[in-house]
């Protein structure tokens, strides 16, 4: 439904990666919830996402190009 949408799109806008959670489970969880919000969610959205809402301390280190396959990205920000 409509109001579900919504509610599911305002938890993404709230959604960060926690201060100890692991890299691989912050992605589960925003794929999950990106999914939940259009089934046919792209790839490209997805990385953006997964990037901009990534702990700041690693985002600032990780130097990716977007193109990239995700779980090469996600592969990459592990490894800080």
């Amino acid at each position: 439904t409509s109001a579900k949408v919504q509610s599911l799109r305002t938890e993404l806008r709230l959604l960060f990666q926690d201060d100890n959670e692991n890299t691989l489970d912050y992605f589960e969880r925003l794929k999950t919830l990106m999914t939940e919000i259009d089934p046919e969610c792209s790839d490209h959205w997805l990385k953006h996402k997964f990037i901009q809402k990534l702990r700041s301390d690693i985002r600032t280190r990780l130097d990716v190009d977007i193109n990239l396959p995700i779980r090469d990205i996600v592969r990459k920000s592990q490894n800080i």
